[in-house]
């Protein structure tokens, strides 16, 4: 246990999503008692993946772990405002239950099946259909070169990211954890483990347990200084934002056999992909927005594949 000088059970580089999720269920945990402190270095979260990202859930995954981690996270979700509450005020994360629906041609179509497979023995509950069926269901969708696509009924959607990080913060803080606005600098082993966390103020902080949750290039960063590593790049994403004037009613999360996606975003759509693997070096600085990419990649593709999206105007607002 924790001594009064400033020691603690557990201290957390990262106060994002990941490392506030872990504070509030080591927190809440009925056999856990102990001090627990959050280093977060920018509590405004500009650049975090958790304010950042599309905030999807979805159990189509080709491996058993991610998909049993998905369907307890979607029931979560769904009871986000009870479990989170503060005080008599409850969270609302705006989760929405469209569905993801993985498009593939011909070259793609086992693969596809194969993981539908595992993911509805696991109980997720995604539908496999035909194009006809893929039609009827979404009759604004192109399936000329489609061979068959996974769609979740239930189970799979969107939500707003940086309202849930907020709400797993709120609510470990009102358990007692404490944050601080600083960024743990560096590490140091006791014997097979993490006994202490320094901060970038130069403050030692003796601690019984470490996590590393400073995020994909924060994390690796981190590790290197112990002359240890990390398997994960951080690349450059972005996420585009426009509108169409023709409905495209009952919109999932559509993935494109190209890697392109796009879903509903309150009156308009976002939308995204992977640059060419030739042009997505790790990168985690640069946040400028290149708009050509849209232009010149996503758009036609989705113009392709939903035709109302010919007509839709440029990106408008972009992260």
């Amino acid at each position: 246990m924790a001594d009064p000088d400033g020691a603690f059970d557990v201290v957390i580089a990262g106060g994002g999503v990941i490392g506030s999720a872990v504070a509030y269920f080591l927190a809440a945990h009925p056999r856990f008692d102990g001090r627990i402190l959050v280093c977060e270095p920018d509590p405004t979260y500009r650049f975090a993946a958790s304010a950042l990202s599309a905030s999807s859930i979805r159990q189509q995954y080709s491996t058993a772990i991610n998909i049993d981690i998905s369907l307890y996270g979607i029931s979560f979700l769904r009871r986000v405002g009870e479990i989170l509450e503060v005080g008599g005020d409850r969270p609302e994360i705006g989760l929405k239950e469209g569905g993801y629906l993985f498009l593939a041609t011909d070259k793609g179509r086992a693969v596809l099946e194969e993981n539908h497979r595992l993911q509805t023995a696991r109980g997720a509950d995604i539908l496999l259909e035909t194009p006809a069926e893929l039609q009827r269901r979404f009759p604004w969708l192109c399936v000329d070169d489609i061979a068959a696509g996974t769609w979740g009924r239930t189970g799979e959607g969107w939500f707003d990211g940086y309202g849930l990080m907020q709400a797993f913060r709120r609510k470990a803080r009102a358990l007692g954890v404490e944050y601080r606005a600083a960024k743990v600098a560096e590490i140091a082993r006791a014997g097979g483990r993490v006994g202490a966390a320094t901060l970038d103020d130069g403050t030692a902080i003796a601690c019984g347990a470490f996590v590393n949750a400073a995020g994909a290039s924060g994390a690796r960063a981190l590790l290197r200084r112990m002359d240890a590593d990390l398997p994960i790049e951080a690349r450059k994403r972005m996420v585009f934002y426009f509108e169409c004037r023709d409905e495209v009613a009952h919109c999932p999360l559509l993935i494109d056999p190209s890697g392109v996606y796009v879903r509903p975003e309150g009156k308009g759509f976002i939308c995204g992909s992977a640059p060419a693997a030739d042009n997505d070096p790790e990168n985690h600085a640069d946040f400028d927005v290149e708009h050509g990419f849209f232009d010149d990649v996503i758009w036609p593709t989705l113009a392709a594949r939903v035709p109302a999206f010919e007509a839709a105007p440029g990106p408008g607002t972009t992260t």
